[in-house]
């Protein structure tokens, strides 16, 4: 009879192993604000180098491509915006 109630135990502590191995990882509140920081840093260095007629080489549109890359990521990871 042991044996029965033990593989009974066993067989459970699989299941929810695998129940908790299908839900997503936590998401931090603090990484969610710095991500979406860089981001909009990210969009406002990208516009002050539209308006001003001096900019470096192009690196403020891989900034650009940077933030939309980051949004795009919290998307398709199922995050929402």
């Amino acid at each position: 009879m042991y044996g029965i109630v033990r593989s009974a135990e066993v067989d459970s502590s699989i299941l929810e192993t695998r129940q908790a191995s299908r839900q997503p990882p936590a998401v931090n509140h603090e990484d969610i604000i710095m991500l979406y920081t860089i981001a909009v840093i990210l969009i406002i260095l990208w516009l002050v180098g539209l308006v001003t007629s001096y900019t470096v080489g192009g690196f403020i549109h891989i900034l650009l491509v940077v933030a939309v890359i980051m949004i795009l990521v919290r998307l398709i990871s199922g995050r929402g915006i």
